[in-house]
């Protein structure tokens, strides 16, 4: 399984046995839905590209999300973030100044 749609579908939170797709996921989009937290298992979700969190209700991003290192596209629109962490935005502009 390559990827794995959950839009709309209410969920609340992204389950921990998702770590049993590490291996070939590389598209997650469970957009439209009402999670409020990112569980630091998705950081083992090493060959994933995509993550689409959009208009969802998380509030903060940990540095443990971005040791995906193959991700190049993280929609997270419409949730109630707050300012994320400086680690984050270290990592971000890390990757930013490596690709230009």
């Amino acid at each position: 399984l390559q990827v794995l749609d959950l839009d709309h579908m209410q969920i609340r939170e992204i389950p921990d046995t998702i770590t049993r797709l590490a291996s070939s996921l590389t598209r997650l989009s469970v957009t439209h839905n009402k999670i409020d937290a990112l569980p630091e298992s998705v950081a083992s979700l090493t060959n994933l590209s995509e993550l689409l969190l959009g208009y969802n209700r998380i509030e903060r991003l940990l540095p443990a999300h971005f040791a995906l290192t193959n991700l190049v596209y993280l929609d997270v629109n419409h949730n109630p973030i707050r300012t994320p962490p400086y680690e984050v935005l270290s990592l971000i502009l890390e990757r930013k100044s490596a690709t230009s």
